[in-house]
């Protein structure tokens, strides 16, 4: 067998500008690029000869404003991002394609170029002392922007969504730590969090699901030493949920959400 090695280089270039009309309020847009090979990514060009995926490239559109309130206590950021993806290395379809020895359907292809895009907003900071607010949200909308036959063989048609990434992915979390008295060090809250428009490999939507986080922590000072005790505990309520599916060898396969999960820490500061 044969592989073929490839060089490659291109300018990256990096802008950005931001604008500060209030103390309070700041505007910013950016513009990127990016560049570089396909990592242990290699294509069969002809029987026997294997060589390497083109380069992938990238170029990012970003704008935003951000907000601060209370003396920068609570501050907000909403953005949007529209980002094109190039040379997406994916499996190869054909399975009988070698291109690692002893390897069947061991080759990747290219498909033309994969576009994100979508608003961020996330909101932090704190209400009262001691109380700590987090609050995410992202719609990120993926899709297949340009292919070919054999990307289109393997299943990344123009226009199709990326398979298993959410439509919506939300977070709001808040906590409380004691300032004074004899409860002081300690602190609690909780969270939930919520994702919404998964797709499987045959453009389904997976059921949408909410899961709720619950944290409790103390904190004592011995001496000249600190200890902390600290427990989390993640999907409080149990939640089944489904976070894939995908078809192979005529079976559907299904990746399932972790249960209920309950972890502790001690730590000790000198």
């Amino acid at each position: 067998d044969i592989t073929l090695a490839t060089t490659a280089d291109a300018v990256t270039p990096r802008v950005g500008i931001l604008w500060q009309p209030k103390s309070w309020l700041s505007l910013y847009a950016t513009y990127t690029e990016s560049f570089g090979p396909n990592f242990n990514s290699r294509k069969l060009i002809s029987p026997g000869v294997v060589g390497f995926l083109n380069p992938t490239s990238a170029e990012n559109y970003e704008g935003g404003i951000k907000t601060e309130f209370f003396g920068g206590k609570l501050r907000a950021t909403l953005s949007y991002f529209d980002l094109t993806k190039t040379n997406v290395a994916v499996n190869d379809p054909n399975p009988s394609h070698i291109c690692l020895a002893g390897n069947p359907g061991s080759c990747t292809v290219e498909v033309g170029a994969i576009r994100s895009r979508g608003p961020e907003l996330d909101i932090q900071g704190e209400i009262l002392p001691g109380w700590n607010v987090i609050a995410n949200w992202s719609n990120t909308d993926i899709r297949v922007s340009k292919s070919n036959p054999v990307a289109e063989e393997a299943g990344f048609n123009v226009g199709d969504r990326e398979q298993g990434i959410p439509r919506n992915i939300g977070r709001l979390w808040s906590t409380y730590e004691v300032q004074s008295g004899e409860f002081q060090g300690l602190a609690f809250g909780g969270g939930l969090n919520f994702v919404t428009g998964t797709t499987d490999d045959a453009d389904k939507v997976l059921p949408s699901y909410v899961t709720t986080d619950l944290t409790a922590r103390y904190s004592r000072k011995i001496n000249d030493m600190t200890v902390s005790l600290q427990l989390n505990v993640d999907n409080l309520l149990d939640k089944r949920y489904v976070t894939s599916s995908f078809t192979a060898n005529g079976l559907n396969y299904l990746g399932i959400g972790a249960p209920r999960t309950f972890m502790g820490q001690v730590s000790v500061q000198y």
